[in-house]
């Protein structure tokens, strides 16, 4: 699994003391978290200070976590999307966020290792990523915000389980457009409730 993708995974596991109690989520405390790093790292960090980049030993800490499959199968909704991944978190939470940023996703692959997943929001995720990985989901039924900078939109075709999509963009190819609209009646003639947005 891609280390950004690991990434969003973490963050739909974080459980803060604003949330409601989780037998498999990461307890990570009041912000700003130095009970946590205390515990993971060994120091307390001012994130005033160090908060505006990446916190390395955090980042190396988070992407060495070791996911158990119980944790795995309890994700039903992951937001590939601001305010959604670890990294904004507790890695450098004051950074800007933006799409080719430092949390942009590039590879789903491994993304079959969350098998309840249901609903999915693409909007960080790179142009040239693969959408094949989500054939993989057996019950994903929802996409949303997903980019518009993809190239080939075809692998929605063959997600069974999908109920409905949204996308939302501008396409400035007319080529990809024209195919774009074409996957979009195909989807719909399927059965899935689609929310085409998209412009040139």
């Amino acid at each position: 699994m891609e280390d950004n993708l690991k990434l969003y995974v973490l963050g739909a596991l974080l459980v803060t003391d604003e949330d409601e109690p989780n037998e498999v989520g990461i307890e990570i405390g009041e912000f700003p978290y130095d009970d946590f790093y205390q515990e993971t790292i060994g120091r307390s960090i001012d994130l005033e200070e160090e908060g505006y980049e990446t916190i390395n030993d955090v980042k190396e800490y988070l992407l060495k976590y070791p996911l158990r499959p119980e944790q795995m199968e309890s994700i039903t909704y992951l937001g590939i999307d601001t305010e959604c991944s670890a990294y904004e978190t507790l890695v450098a939470p004051y950074e800007d966020y933006y799409p080719g940023g430092p949390t942009t996703v590039f590879s789903l692959e491994g993304i079959e290792q969350l098998p309840r997943l249901r609903s999915i929001n693409l909007s960080l995720l790179d142009g040239l990523c693969n959408l094949e990985p989500l054939t993989r989901l057996n019950e994903l039924e929802e996409i949303t915000g997903i980019t518009t900078q993809i190239k080939d939109f075809s692998p929605l075709l063959r997600i069974e389980t999908l109920k409905s999509f949204l996308a939302a963009g501008v396409i400035n190819s007319p080529e990809l457009l024209r195919s774009f609209k074409e996957i979009m009646e195909q989807l719909r003639q399927k059965g899935v409730q689609v929310e085409d947005l998209v412009t040139d």
